[in-house]
Protein backbone atom coordinates (compact mmCIF):
# COMPACT_ATOMS: atom_id res chain seq x y z
CA UNK A 1 0.00 0.00 0.00
CA UNK A 2 2.55 2.62 0.75
CA UNK A 3 4.23 1.73 -2.49
CA UNK A 4 0.85 2.70 -4.27
CA UNK A 5 0.77 5.91 -1.83
CA UNK A 6 4.58 6.80 -3.33
CA UNK A 7 3.83 5.88 -7.16
CA UNK A 8 0.25 7.99 -6.53
CA UNK A 9 2.23 11.00 -5.03
CA UNK A 10 4.60 10.98 -8.06
CA UNK A 11 1.96 10.32 -10.91
CA UNK A 12 0.19 13.33 -9.21
CA UNK A 13 -0.31 15.21 -12.47
CA UNK A 14 -2.37 18.01 -10.81
CA UNK A 15 0.45 18.80 -8.67
CA UNK A 16 2.97 19.05 -11.41
CA UNK A 17 1.77 20.33 -14.18
CA UNK A 18 -0.51 23.30 -14.44
CA UNK A 19 -2.18 22.29 -17.33
CA UNK A 20 -3.84 19.51 -15.39
CA UNK A 21 -4.76 21.83 -12.53
CA UNK A 22 -8.35 21.77 -10.56
CA UNK A 23 -10.43 22.67 -13.86
CA UNK A 24 -8.48 22.21 -16.50
CA UNK A 25 -10.81 19.22 -17.42
CA UNK A 26 -14.19 20.21 -16.29
CA UNK A 27 -16.68 18.28 -17.88
CA UNK A 28 -14.24 16.23 -20.39
CA UNK A 29 -15.32 12.74 -20.16
CA UNK A 30 -11.83 10.49 -19.92
CA UNK A 31 -11.89 6.41 -20.18
CA UNK A 32 -8.82 5.24 -18.40
CA UNK A 33 -7.81 1.74 -19.13
CA UNK A 34 -5.89 -0.60 -16.31
CA UNK A 35 -7.75 1.78 -13.94
CA UNK A 36 -8.41 -1.17 -11.63
CA UNK A 37 -4.93 -0.14 -9.80
CA UNK A 38 -1.70 0.65 -10.19
CA UNK A 39 -0.32 3.66 -12.81
CA UNK A 40 -4.17 3.52 -13.95
CA UNK A 41 -5.90 4.00 -10.90
CA UNK A 42 -3.68 7.26 -10.55
CA UNK A 43 -4.12 8.36 -13.91
CA UNK A 44 -8.05 8.20 -12.97
CA UNK A 45 -7.33 10.15 -9.69
CA UNK A 46 -5.34 12.95 -11.22
CA UNK A 47 -8.46 13.47 -13.68
CA UNK A 48 -10.74 13.38 -11.54
CA UNK A 49 -8.74 15.82 -9.38
CA UNK A 50 -8.83 17.76 -12.49
CA UNK A 51 -12.01 18.12 -13.15
CA UNK A 52 -13.04 15.05 -15.50
CA UNK A 53 -15.69 12.56 -15.51
CA UNK A 54 -13.92 9.34 -15.37
CA UNK A 55 -14.67 5.90 -16.43
CA UNK A 56 -12.36 3.18 -15.32
CA UNK A 57 -11.69 0.15 -17.25
CA UNK A 58 -10.43 -2.69 -16.83
CA UNK A 59 -10.93 -6.94 -16.45
CA UNK A 60 -11.42 -7.05 -12.50
CA UNK A 61 -14.65 -5.56 -12.17
CA UNK A 62 -14.45 -5.22 -8.05
CA UNK A 63 -11.06 -3.59 -8.09
CA UNK A 64 -12.66 -0.94 -11.04
CA UNK A 65 -15.82 -0.86 -8.55
CA UNK A 66 -13.35 0.34 -5.71
CA UNK A 67 -11.33 2.51 -7.29
CA UNK A 68 -14.54 4.34 -9.03
CA UNK A 69 -15.91 4.40 -5.16
CA UNK A 70 -12.72 6.35 -4.08
CA UNK A 71 -13.02 8.72 -6.50
CA UNK A 72 -17.26 9.63 -6.40
CA UNK A 73 -16.24 9.83 -2.52
CA UNK A 74 -14.30 13.06 -2.93
CA UNK A 75 -15.85 13.87 -6.45
CA UNK A 76 -19.93 12.52 -6.44
CA UNK A 77 -20.76 11.46 -9.19
CA UNK A 78 -17.59 11.66 -11.68
CA UNK A 79 -16.72 8.26 -11.70
CA UNK A 80 -17.94 4.96 -13.04
CA UNK A 81 -16.82 1.27 -13.42
CA UNK A 82 -16.50 -1.06 -16.79
CA UNK A 83 -14.85 -4.10 -16.96
CA UNK A 84 -13.02 -4.81 -20.51
CA UNK A 85 -10.13 -6.59 -21.91
CA UNK A 86 -8.96 -4.65 -24.43
CA UNK A 87 -7.73 -7.39 -26.58
CA UNK A 88 -10.96 -8.11 -27.25
CA UNK A 89 -12.44 -5.42 -30.06
CA UNK A 90 -15.91 -6.15 -28.96
CA UNK A 91 -15.44 -5.17 -25.68
CA UNK A 92 -14.10 -2.17 -26.45
CA UNK A 93 -16.94 -1.37 -28.38
CA UNK A 94 -18.86 -2.00 -25.34
CA UNK A 95 -16.85 0.20 -23.65
CA UNK A 96 -17.16 3.43 -25.59
CA UNK A 97 -20.50 2.84 -26.70
CA UNK A 98 -21.33 2.12 -22.64
CA UNK A 99 -19.38 5.41 -22.07
CA UNK A 100 -21.11 7.46 -24.57
CA UNK A 101 -24.73 6.05 -23.71
CA UNK A 102 -23.99 7.06 -19.14
CA UNK A 103 -22.10 10.86 -20.80
CA UNK A 104 -23.39 11.76 -23.78
CA UNK A 105 -19.94 12.03 -25.28
CA UNK A 106 -16.22 11.35 -25.15
CA UNK A 107 -13.36 12.93 -24.86
CA UNK A 108 -10.28 13.02 -26.89
CA UNK A 109 -7.59 12.42 -24.74
CA UNK A 110 -8.73 9.40 -23.19
CA UNK A 111 -5.56 6.98 -21.36
CA UNK A 112 -4.39 3.66 -20.73
CA UNK A 113 -2.28 2.87 -17.85
CA UNK A 114 -1.77 -0.52 -18.98
CA UNK A 115 -2.62 -2.22 -22.70
CA UNK A 116 -0.43 -5.42 -23.95
CA UNK A 117 -1.21 -4.03 -27.42
CA UNK A 118 -3.77 -1.74 -29.16
CA UNK A 119 -6.58 -3.26 -30.44
CA UNK A 120 -8.37 0.21 -32.18
CA UNK A 121 -8.82 3.25 -31.62
CA UNK A 122 -11.88 5.01 -30.07
CA UNK A 123 -12.42 7.29 -33.23
CA UNK A 124 -14.32 4.87 -35.92
CA UNK A 125 -16.61 3.54 -32.77
CA UNK A 126 -18.19 7.35 -32.65
CA UNK A 127 -18.64 7.34 -36.44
Amino acid sequence: MERLQRLGRHLNVAATQPAAAAGALDEQVAIVTGGAGGIGAAIAHAYADAGAIVVVASRTLANLEAVAAEINARHPGRAAAIECDVTSEEQMQHLVTETVARFGRLGEGSQGGSSPQPCMHAQPLLA
